[in-house]
């Protein structure tokens, strides 16, 4: 499909912020089908929370189980090959919709500050091992959002045993690793530096939000699929969760909505919007969804699953016997960001053109069309610590006729500094500073012990290939071998060969080569 781009003029930006503020407060939308059928079509997303498995919530350091993103090379055990048989024709081709279209998978990729402090002491390690179905994932249509556990390492019932607790307070609450918005904040940046990943969709962990954080996420994103009821209460929980999927005093057409500032559990203010996301299989009402479409009404329903289960989406059944029963009614598989976008009438895939420039340590991005909150500005000290950079302007100086912010970075202490944003389409961005040369920087940190960061200057679109060493000269792995675009890239380490051996205490070489640029650097990894 083409799409038209119009570039907004500083003039318009008014009127798109409140056309965005009025848009759709119900799930149900028009009928915006192509056929000349009275009849709606229900857009199906299939949302995956992307998470480790086996998880102790008891150990602070833990060996992080990820086999499930592997590959089992032994047939027998094939079935353990989740999220690879997921990226395979054969999957996607044994479930298509009323158009003949394949599944598309929305996946959640999760953060956890566990993950920072575990044996890979990699905060995005669920990343880092999807990174390897991104072609794939692109292929078949998929998205990648944001899943995030606001947890830390806590005393909850002050009876000095500490465990990974999840956190009720989003105000600046003191916790074993910093105060919560801090946390949060480290986890997005860290993403944005390491992975140049910025997140359109999002999922909360534990079923969990409240009104500050809905506020933090309202200056974040535009699209939230977490699964809270308008009307559930922490009380709640007392009753086992009960009634957390209970959406009758939404709004009538039960219902995507903006939630309020005061209250993110009803309708209000704010410019995000939030789509209801059931459990697989449960509290899922698909009937409703079809009478809707069959009274002529699009309409969008959301179900999703962790991936440490089984990637067979019991609610494809109840689909199949409802399209029968319906058989006018057209259902259409789209990702989370898909969806989003048809609900709310966006036809728009293409993402600000921005540019970042650096004078003594003051960054300016400029964009071509206004974003949807201002930009997020993330950065490492010398420390591997990831921490938010606000600009200086929350609102845009569109004197130059397009859209600048300024961030100030001359006194703080900084390793890399990247931006990065969406537009109100959630058509995202992530973009550094150009250098002017090629060079390669002393990893962080060093010396290490389960995992360091490796970090590179490009000036002009090069291929990179770096490698690792010890010291005798053998190597010892591939970290990268890929073409990258001009400015500062990061890789990770984490500390073992290429047959995914941890290797010794010791003193190891890293080797870039990029274009004629040749470079090397020696790190110190000790147990």
């Amino acid at each position: 499909m083409s799409h038209t781009r119009y570039e907004r003029t500083p003039n318009q930006l008014n009127r798109v912020k409140a056309a965005t503020l009025v848009a759709l407060m119900c799930l149900s939308a028009p009928n915006t089908s192509s056929d000349d059928s009275d009849k709606g079509t229900v857009y199906v997303v299939h949302a995956i929370d992307t998470e480790t498995i086996y998880f102790l919530n008891r150990i602070y350091s833990q060996n992080l189980q990820t086999w499930i993103y592997d590959v089992n090379p032994d047939p027998d055990f094939s079935f353990l090959n989740r999220i690879n048989n997921a990226m395979t024709d054969s999957y996607r081709d044994g479930n298509r919709d009323s158009f003949g279209d394949r599944i598309k998978l929305s996946w959640f990729l999760m953060t956890h500050e566990a993950y920072c402090h575990s044996t890979q002491q990699d905060c995005n390690i669920i990343h880092t091992k999807m990174e390897k179905y991104t072609e794939k994932a692109e292929v078949y249509d998929d998205v990648y959002g944001w899943h995030y556990h606001h947890a830390d390492w806590t005393d909850q019932d002050g009876d000095g045993v500490f465990f990974w607790n999840q956190l009720l307070t989003f105000n600046n609450t003191n916790y074993s690793h910093g105060r919560d918005v801090e946390l949060a904040e480290k986890m997005l940046s860290s993403q944005i530096v390491e992975h140049g990943f910025y997140p359109s969709v999002f999922r909360s962990g534990w079923d969990w939000e409240n009104t500050d954080f809905s506020n933090w996420l309202d200056d974040i994103l535009p699209f939230d699929y977490s699964s809270f009821a308008p009307n559930y209460r922490e009380v709640d929980r007392a009753d086992n969760w009960k009634g957390y999927s209970d959406w009758r005093i939404a709004p009538d057409d039960w219902s995507f909505y903006h939630p309020s500032s005061i209250d993110y559990q009803i309708p209000g203010n704010l410019k995000r919007t939030v789509f209801r996301c059931y459990i697989d299989g449960k509290s899922l009402d698909y009937s409703d969804a079809f009478r809707r479409a069959d009274s002529g009404k699009d309409v969008i329903v959301c179900s999703y699953k962790h991936s440490y289960h089984r990637l067979s989406f019991e609610s494809l059944g109840e689909l199949m016997r409802l399209r029968q029963e319906y058989p006018e009614v057209k259902v259409k598989y789209v990702n989370a960001l898909e969806g989003a976008k048809i609900m709310l009438g966006y036809d728009d895939d293409v993402p600000p053109t921005v540019v970042l420039h650096e004078v003594n340590h003051v960054f300016t991005l400029s964009s071509n069309e206004p974003l949807f909150s201002y930009p997020y500005g993330a950065a490492v000290d010398s420390s591997g610590n990831y921490f938010r950079v606000k600009p200086v302007n929350l609102e845009p100086d569109i004197s130059s006729g397009r859209y600048n912010w300024i961030f100030d970075l001359s006194d703080i202490d900084y390793l890399v500094f990247a931006v990065g944003g969406s537009d109100i389409a959630g058509n995202t961005f992530v973009t550094s500073a150009v250098p002017s040369e090629y060079d390669l920087l002393q990893n962080y940190p060093n010396p290490f012990n389960q995992g360091t960061t490796v970090q590179f200057d490009l000036p002009v679109l090069s291929h990179v290939n770096i490698l690792v060493y010890n010291i005798l000269g053998q190597q010892v792995t591939s970290l990268l071998d890929e073409t990258r675009l001009a400015g500062r890239h990061t890789v990770h380490w984490d500390g073992t060969d290429c047959l995914d051996r941890t290797v010794s205490t010791g003193i190891y070489l890293y080797r870039i080569t990029a274009g004629d640029f040749v470079a090397a650097r020696k790190m110190l990894l000790l147990k």
